[in-house]
C-alpha cells in the first residue's frame, strides 16, 4: 500500500551479520523523487537496534517474573521508603499500589525497628531473617525476608523477597505441642514404657 501511494514507511526485520549472528534492524524508508519531481523509488536508512531489542526482552522477562511469582517482592531506597512492589505484596498486605508507595518498611514491621545498621547489612552483605509484619488491617503475620542491595538506574536500592511463613510456623507449633504431649504421657505413665530397636 505504501508503495502504491508513495508513502513513507518504517519496518523492523532481522538480518544475518557477517559474524553469523542475527541482528535486528529498524529501517526508515522515504519516497525519492528525481530532479523533475518524478517518483524514483525509496531511499532509506537502517539502524541496528539489537541491543534495544535485548533490553526490551529483558524488561519483559523481568515484568513477567516480578508479577507472577508467589513471593512478595519489594524495592526500597536507602532510607527504607518503598519504591516498588509486586502483585503478591498487594494481596498479602491489603494496600493498593499507590498506598504502598507512601509507606516506609518501618510501617510494616510489628516488632523491632529498622536501624541504619540493618539497612547497611542488607545493602552491603545481604541478609536473611525472620520477623513479624502488619497488614493494612493491623493483623500480624510471620515472614522470612531475604534482602540485598543492588543498583537500578544508577541508584542504590534494596531488593527484599518476602515469604509468608504462617503455615510453617503453625506446623512447627503443632509439632512442638505433639512432642510435649508425647513427652508428658511418656514421663507420667504408670506402666513400664520402653523403646527398642529391631535390627
Amino acid at each position: 500500500i505504501c508503495f502504491e501511494k508513495k508513502q513513507p514507511f518504517d519496518c523492523e526485520y532481522r538480518i544475518r551479520h557477517h559474524s553469523g549472528d542475527y541482528r535486528w534492524v529498524q529501517a526508515m524508508n522515504r519516497p525519492f523523487y528525481d530532479i523533475d519531481g518524478n517518483f524514483d523509488g525509496y531511499i532509506g536508512t537502517g539502524v541496528d537496534i539489537t541491543d534495544i531489542k535485548i533490553a526490551e526482552e529483558g524488561i519483559m522477562r523481568y515484568k513477567i517474573l516480578f508479577q507472577s511469582v508467589k513471593d512478595i517482592i519489594k524495592f526500597v531506597d536507602m532510607e527504607g521508603n518503598i519504591i516498588d512492589v509486586n502483585e503478591a505484596a498487594l494481596e498479602a498486605y491489603g494496600y493498593s499500589y499507590e498506598e504502598f508507595l507512601n509507606l516506609n518498611i518501618k510501617d510494616l514491621r510489628a516488632e523491632g525497628k529498622i536501624t541504619a545498621e540493618l539497612l547497611r547489612k542488607c545493602n552491603e552483605e545481604g541478609i536473611i531473617y525472620e520477623t513479624i509484619h502488619y497488614r493494612k488491617n493491623k493483623s500480624k503475620f510471620p515472614v522470612s525476608i531475604s534482602a540485598k542491595g543492588t543498583f537500578i538506574g544508577g541508584k542504590r536500592v534494596i531488593v527484599s523477597i518476602i515469604r509468608d511463613i504462617t503455615e510453617r510456623k503453625q506446623a512447627e507449633r503443632a509439632l512442638k505441642e505433639s512432642e510435649e504431649k508425647f513427652r508428658s504421657l511418656f514421663n507420667n505413665a504408670s506402666d513400664a514404657v520402653y523403646v527398642y530397636e529391631i535390627n
